[in-house]
């Protein structure tokens, strides 16, 4: 999953796989900013920012579906 900040200053890569990671990349020089973890078992199926860019949601797939809010600049997941 993919997912722009409304400044458009950073860019979230949602990967897949076994505990996979949610990175924050600046743009656009692509550099990697913030590395999100245990947000999922599997995989993303969605990554957004909120219209602040304050926050940042993501959704798992199988097979726990699980949607996390983060503090992304912190790496602090804030609600589960």
């Amino acid at each position: 999953a993919i997912g722009a900040h409304p400044s458009g200053a950073y860019l979230c890569v949602a990967e897949t796989g076994c505990s996979p990671l949610c990175c924050v990349y600046e743009y656009p020089s692509l550099r990697l900013y913030r590395v999100l973890r245990g947000g999922t078992e599997r995989a993303y199926s969605a990554c957004s920012f909120d219209p602040a860019g304050a926050r940042l949601a993501t959704v798992g797939s199988s097979p726990d579906f699980m949607l996390t809010v983060w503090d992304w600049k912190t790496e602090k997941i804030e609600l589960r």
